[in-house]
């Protein structure tokens, strides 16, 4: 009799959905928590443990102190981490079609970039991503990047020549270097400092936000706002991992990645506003800004290269961003 009654509470509970043991997720990024992704991936964390009254716990593993980018996707495989967020660029590795985010002056603002991801880009993404084991839950923004170096002030591709710049690794952004005869450094994001700190790279681009949080403008004296290029991230999981999960707790966690996402993307346009003048204020890095007929340069000189991308990055998805505008 006892054991049926005890039969009897389990089978309520059960299919009363009401879980029994904890659901430990981790989360691993290369930022720090105070970027717009590490927030956002705090948020996110907070509202999926409210949500499940506690059932689903996170754990977030921030500044590569777990893994690197390109370590955590071999992680999520293996099931050591549950979700990632890398940069387009070092899931480029996986989905080599993310390098259209790479390739400079495609896309003309941040409204363009947005529309890729909720349009026939972002489901080709999306499927290309399933094909290789992982499932693109969001796509998230840090924003347009500029150049930092130590050498010279940069105004026009050509003034590139010669200098080591560090990249993510990407075939497109390495390309778009070597096509000014600029010598591409890939290294892990957690090194960068400690290279432009030793004078073992010359400079690096990246977003405002970055080179204020990283510290890297303390390494070094000019930066050109170039916007050549769009820093984005993949929330990511691995296909296995997502069809271990219930539909309850999957609609826990998309209905939190919602919310994030657009906390994200407001976060990511704000602080990037913010940390443009941070770094003005607490450094003495010399900014130099293009007016609009040298910016045209730098886009007229990437368009007449374009063709050079087309070995890494089909044209006609290349094609399909030009339909967006």
């Amino acid at each position: 009799m006892k054991n049926k009654i005890l039969l009897t509470i389990f089978l309520f509970f059960f299919f009363n959905g009401i879980v029994w043991s904890q659901l430990l997720l981790r989360i691993s990024h290369v930022v720090k928590n105070n970027s717009p992704k590490g927030r956002a991936v705090v948020y996110f964390k907070k509202i999926v443990e409210k949500e499940s009254k506690g059932a689903i716990k996170i754990e977030i593993y921030p500044e590569g102190i777990l893994f690197d980018d390109r370590e955590a996707l071999v992680a999520l495989k293996k099931g050591l981490i549950q979700f990632a967020v890398p940069s387009f660029s070092k899931f480029a590795d996986i989905v080599p079609e993310f390098q259209i985010y790479d390739i400079p002056y495609l896309f003309k603002n941040i409204q363009h970039v947005h529309r890729s991801y909720f349009g026939k880009i972002g489901s080709l993404l999306r499927n290309k991503s399933y094909e290789k084991g992982y499932v693109l839950l969001a796509m998230w923004d840090n924003g347009f990047k500029v150049f930092t170096n130590n050498k010279k002030r940069i105004k026009y591709p050509q003034d590139l020549k010669g200098l080591k710049i560090r990249t993510q690794g990407s075939k497109v952004i390495n390309k778009s270097l070597e096509i000014v005869d600029a010598v591409p450094v890939t290294k892990p994001f957690r090194i960068v400092v400690d290279l432009l700190k030793a004078g073992l790279i010359d400079g690096q681009q990246n977003t405002y936000n970055n080179i204020y949080t990283q510290q890297f403008f303390r390494y070094q004296k000019y930066l050109t706002i170039t916007n050549n290029g769009f820093l984005g991230y993949a929330f990511i999981s691995s296909v296995r991992f997502w069809k271990e999960l219930n539909l309850k707790t999957k609609k826990i966690i998309l209905d939190a990645l919602e919310k994030a996402t657009i906390y994200e993307y407001k976060l990511a346009e704000k602080i990037n506003f913010d940390d443009y003048y941070r770094i003005i204020l607490h450094s003495n890095i010399q900014i130099i800004p293009l007016t609009d007929k040298e910016k045209k340069v730098w886009e007229n000189f990437y368009y007449k290269h374009y063709n050079v991308f087309y070995e890494f990055v089909d044209k006609k998805i290349v094609d399909e961003v030009f339909r967006l505008e």
